[in-house]
């Protein structure tokens, strides 16, 4: 739900006596009743005015149809988010000695670009073209010890062979 003023947004409950036959307002961005136009009037005002900011990236300057989608894009993007990557990335996050966001990203971001994690997904690609999704076991970018590789057959993971990693050219990072 869109932040108001840095507040949670709380929407009007119907009116309680409210009959089935009666004229109301109703406002479609907020999915709201209003018996009254005015009131009807002035939550529309209030949804088209900058003074909302999304309630997940903190984003301000908003009309409350764009702080939805802020919202909503931001939710696509956290489930998105690889999940092998969360603890480090979290921990990585309380080592980290920056007071604002950006720098702590930037310097999270900078350690994690060049390092592979656990449980990672990977795209190998081979001497021969041939590209390979793994899951790292253990390694960085300078020596891989172990990965897993995993091939599709009837829909199921099944565990294959693993190549020299002499063959193997590049990995990509899964992000």
């Amino acid at each position: 739900m869109p932040l108001l003023h840095r507040k949670p947004f709380v929407r009007q409950k119907p009116p309680a006596d409210l009959r089935p036959d009666e004229r109301v307002f109703y406002c479609r961005v907020t999915n709201e009743i209003f018996r009254d136009y005015d009131d009807f009037f002035e939550r529309i005002i209030l949804c088209n005015s900058l003074v909302w900011s999304c309630a997940v990236t903190g984003k301000p300057g908003l009309t409350y149809q764009e702080a939805l989608e802020s919202e909503k894009k931001a939710r696509q993007n956290l489930q998105s988010f690889p999940e092998a990557l969360i603890i480090p990335v979290l921990y990585l996050a309380t080592l980290t000695h920056c007071s604002r966001l950006h720098e702590i990203c930037d310097e999270i971001f900078a350690y994690v670009k060049d390092r592979y994690f656990v449980g990672e997904t990977v795209e190998v690609v081979r001497n021969n073209g041939a590209s390979l999704e793994a899951a790292v076991e253990a390694g960085q970018l300078s020596r891989v010890w172990a990965v897993q590789f995993f091939g599709l057959r009837g829909g199921f993971a099944k565990e294959c062979q693993l190549p020299d990693v002499r063959e193997v050219d590049c990995l990509y990072n899964g992000i």
